[in-house]
């Protein structure tokens, strides 16, 4: 019996990273002309009005889309694009059989700062395949667009050109201020993020923009929730992350939790080793042996301590209001 396929998740208005690659991660574009078909099915899909692309990049064997769906119909667009493609790309090769690895991946862009980190991750790609030195010199990427004034009609550049001017300082976007406001690079933390948000294929419960503006009260309700939800999991299966961990760790660094709480069947333990297990587990979505690695201690240990985080949570109102104003300042790690 096939196993039933995951639901995505799409709604109307919803920023999406979607991607995909050819399967056995052999070539897809072998030609810059067999690019330019790809980005017209784009262009018609964005035509049609079922999707709107903020950014983009189309390498060999594989391409990254970010899109806004404005009706919910993310589905629909992927199906025509991908499809379409597919058909001429076997027709043209006399070739039968799929051409991607499967249905295309997809994760919900839930705040302005994750949206910032994906289009530099997009950017980066072509510079880490070793095509080009900078982002800007691949005309297969959003970035070349963005740093040039002419355009092709169906990109949608307002977000990017609007956020490149309020993160500069200036009254309107010109071209030569993309690359200052998005550097090339991105730091492995914040990829690994990325791709982990990419593979889980689930939406994060709580939005980084809704825990900015969240009360106290509220940040401690979501933590109790997810740290059970977690914990709940099959060990295999991380929850979406939240954040990057070195962004945990930063903030958690900046805190100094030193004060010591017991711990069954071991010595006492600081509540910064108890908060980064939890957190570690709940906002990044790590399994115990990576944890346990982490905090030099076996998967086991690393379970009781996140353990002791969700029982202190719900029974310690000082230490869950600790923790809800460290997960506060969390965001302003993020590079």
């Amino acid at each position: 019996m096939d196993m039933a396929r995951r639901l995505r998740t799409d709604y109307p208005g919803a920023w999406h990273h979607v991607t995909n690659r050819g399967v056995t991660s052999r070539p897809i574009f072998e030609s810059k002309q067999e690019v330019r078909y790809f980005l017209s099915r784009v262009a018609r899909a964005v035509r049609r009005g079922e999707i709107e692309v903020a950014a983009f990049c189309v390498l060999i064997t594989h391409f990254h889309l970010m899109l806004r769906s404005p009706d919910g119909r993310l589905a629909a667009a992927m199906r025509q694009i991908q499809g379409q493609y597919a058909q001429r790309f076997n027709w043209r090769r006399q070739r039968d059989g799929g051409l991607y690895c499967g249905r295309y991946f997809s994760s919900i862009v839930d705040s302005g700062v994750y949206r910032d980190n994906l289009i530099r991750y997009i950017d980066a790609n072509a510079v880490k395949a070793g095509i080009v030195a900078l982002p800007g010199w691949y005309p297969a990427c959003s970035a070349y667009w963005y740093s040039r004034p002419e355009r092709p009609p169906w990109l949608a550049r307002r977000w990017v050109e609007a956020w490149v001017a309020e993160r500069l300082g200036v009254d309107r976007f010109r071209p030569e201020l993309y690359t200052s406001a998005y550097r090339p690079r991105l730091s492995r933390s914040n990829t690994a993020w990325i791709e982990a948000r990419l593979n889980s294929g689930e939406a994060p419960t709580l939005c980084l923009d809704e825990l900015l503006s969240a009360t106290p009260e509220v940040v401690r309700e979501w933590l109790e929730r997810n740290a059970e939800s977690a914990d709940g999991r099959a060990r295999t299966v991380a929850p979406c992350p939240l954040v990057p961990r070195v962004a945990v760790e930063a903030a958690l660094r900046d805190r100094r939790l030193r004060v010591s709480v017991p711990c069954p069947g071991a010595p006492l333990l600081s509540l910064g080793v108890v908060a980064r297990a939890g957190l570690l587990r709940t906002l990044v979505g790590l399994g115990y042996r990576e944890i346990g690695a982490r905090l030099r201690c076996s998967p086991s240990a690393a379970q009781r301590r996140a353990a002791i985080h969700r029982h202190l949570l719900k029974n310690d109102q000082d230490y869950a209001s600790l923790i809800a104003d460290l997960v506060h300042r969390i965001p302003r790690y993020i590079g």
